[in-house]
């Protein structure tokens, strides 16, 4: 292969959606800990208010 070659813009474009899906999964793991936080925070008040 040579170097002059020109990159391959298929792979060029799977790198990018892969690097979107990287942000993606980091954001939806964010997300799933701040709804386990705040279903805590509702738990706690609900047996707050029954106790």
């Amino acid at each position: 292969m040579m170097t002059d070659e020109p990159e391959n813009l298929v792979l060029v474009y799977l790198r990018r959606l892969e690097a979107g899906q990287d942000k993606i999964r980091e954001d939806l793991a964010d997300l799933k800990t701040r709804l386990n936080e705040l279903t805590q925070i509702v738990v706690s008040q609900e047996r707050t208010q029954i106790g």
